[in-house]
């Protein structure tokens, strides 16, 4: 079965979650794989050998995990830092998108949706047959965040945000008002996506 993958990607409290529920909700399933970055950096794994081998210690936590804070300042000020981790990244990622689609496959579904907020950064656009956007102010995201993270990273992270990852996306849902409009918004993105991924 040739499946149609869809990518539904924004910054940190945007909104990427609830907009995934409202796919969910509409028989469309998305599976969140931000979780998939993070473990790729795990003592153990592919993606962390690489780091030390080729950097040394350098991006290790005390306990031997990698620093991604640190990583991400050093992905920001150096090119060719952000060019070896997306080559060693590359391999894992190519990996887990195909298990993904021979799951969907088995289960039949024509369609499916990967939620990430790295989906832009990494090799997984190459997968998508087309990227939805969730925007939201940087006030209602500060707010959000709140309940997600310390205060004190909330700077951290958005001095890290990169506004130029997300020229590519086929459709924006803003994020500004209640669950109401999101929902509202959401399924008439979800009606144009389907008629967008069908005329590929």
């Amino acid at each position: 079965m040739n499946i149609k993958l869809f990518g539904i990607t924004g910054k940190k409290a945007s909104g990427k979650t609830a907009v995934s529920r409202i796919f969910r909700k509409n028989n469309i399933p998305v599976v969140d794989v931000d979780g998939l970055y993070s473990d790729m950096f795990k003592p153990g794994n592919n993606v962390h050998r690489e780091i030390i081998k080729f950097f040394g210690e350098d991006f290790l936590t005390g306990n031997g995990n990698v620093d991604l804070k640190k990583l991400s300042v050093s992905l920001c000020k150096e090119t060719w830092i952000k060019e070896f981790i997306d080559d060693i990244m590359a391999k894992e990622i190519d990996g887990f998108i195909n298990k993904l689609i021979q799951t969907f496959s088995f289960h039949k579904m024509d369609i499916a949706g990967i939620e990430s907020g790295i989906i832009s950064q990494t090799i997984m656009n190459n997968y998508m047959s087309c990227i939805i956007l969730v925007e939201s102010l940087l006030q209602n995201r500060i707010e959000r965040m709140k309940d997600m993270v310390p205060e004190k990273s909330i700077t951290n992270i958005v001095c890290m945000e990169n506004n130029d990852d997300w020229d590519d996306c086929d459709f924006i849902i803003e994020n500004n008002g209640g669950m109401d409009q999101l929902e509202k918004d959401t399924i008439k993105t979800i009606k144009d996506m389907l008629l967008f991924v069908k005329n590929q």
